[in-house]
């Protein structure tokens, strides 16, 4: 399945990978570059629910139907192998660390004493937003997301 979603054969993957969890390991740390991606943005002085809804919408733009799905696929691969579901949820705590530090430049008042549930709460609605774009790209190619900046910005409660 992820041999044909890459449009590659199973014979050009694993000529690339040794096996499937390294090829799981490679797309999750391509994620996890991309996820470097805010911090840079951050750099450039933007306020933070425009840095993570650029970092939303050129995730989204950069992934496209056919990685959409390759990405579906690894969950549901991770779903199924412990060592892979290892793989994706650390990318997903670095993820929301990279978040949390995000807000936290930006914010002085925030700290991991002092934030809370609902700062979590805010950080796993801008994940699931992210993760039901790539579901819904899977399932309907046709969709678009436009408008991310002020869903963003009501979820971070500004």
């Amino acid at each position: 399945m992820i041999a044909r979603q890459a449009g590659l054969s199973v014979g050009t993957i694993y000529h690339l990978f040794t096996n499937k969890e390294e090829l799981i390991a490679a797309i999750v740390g391509e994620d996890l570059d991309q996820v470097k991606g805010l911090m840079a943005l951050a750099d450039t002085g933007m306020a933070p629910e425009e840095a993570i809804s650029q970092f939303i919408e050129r995730t989204i733009e950069q992934l496209g139907r056919g990685a959409a799905v390759l990405r579906v696929e690894v969950m549901a691969d991770a779903s199924r192998n412990p060592r892979m579901a290892e793989l994706v949820q650390e990318a997903d705590r670095t993820l929301r660390d990279y978040i949390f530090a995000l807000l936290m430049r930006f914010d002085a008042s925030l700290s991991p004493e002092n934030s809370g549930p609902e700062l979590a709460t805010r950080i796993e609605m801008l994940l699931a937003l992210m993760g039901g774009a790539m579901v819904r790209m899977a399932r309907n190619p046709e969709v678009q997301f436009s408008g991310l900046k002020p869903m963003v910005a009501t979820i971070l409660g500004r």
